[in-house]
């Protein structure tokens, strides 16, 4: 008797679909009010993907929180999530949350322009915020969230995903 069997497609797709669902769900307990399609205009590796991704992070945090982004990891909340492949070339969804010091329509503008001075990035980016009728947190969290399930988890950019709310430091 074979102890290892195949798993049934059908319970395999309901895990994936699961796991997907307790996800979203988790992620729009936060007021999201920024959604994102980052892309590249070069053919790049999913390696290279992820540090272009972090380096951009950096310095969004880098310019919005100062000294304060080293000095006590104040980071804008986001979740980014990674996809493509060898076929498919690779761009990041990604859902923010506009810093208190900035409106999402700014916090946009800031995001492209840091974006657009990234190497290898390409131009047909999509920025979304709250205010506009296309955006709806639910959708836009599924959407993003599209090539994770139980399975296979490295879709979402742990690395550059800040979902912590910052802590108020009253020394800053």
């Amino acid at each position: 008797m074979n102890r290892f069997k195949a798993k049934n497609s059908s319970s395999t797709a309901i895990n994936k679909q699961l796991m997907r669902q307790q996800l979203a769900d988790h992620l729009e307990q936060i007021d999201w009010d920024v959604a994102a399609t980052l892309t590249f205009r070069d053919d790049i590796n999913e390696e290279t993907t992820r540090k272009i991704l972090s380096k951009f992070w950096h310095r969004v945090d880098r310019h919005i929180f100062k000294n304060a982004a080293s000095r006590y990891n104040k980071r804008v909340v986001r979740v980014n999530f990674v996809e493509g492949d060898d076929y498919k070339r690779y761009h990041v969804h990604l859902l923010a949350k506009s810093p208190r010091n900035l409106s999402p329509q700014k916090f946009m503008a800031l995001l492209e322009l840091f974006w657009a001075e990234m190497p290898h990035t390409g131009f047909q980016n999509e920025y979304i915020d709250k205010d506009n009728p296309r955006f709806d947190s639910r959708g836009w969290t599924l959407y993003c969230s599209k090539s994770f399930s139980a399975y296979d988890t490295d879709a979402w950019d742990t690395a550059s995903t800040h979902l912590a709310e910052p802590t108020e430091n009253t020394n800053l």
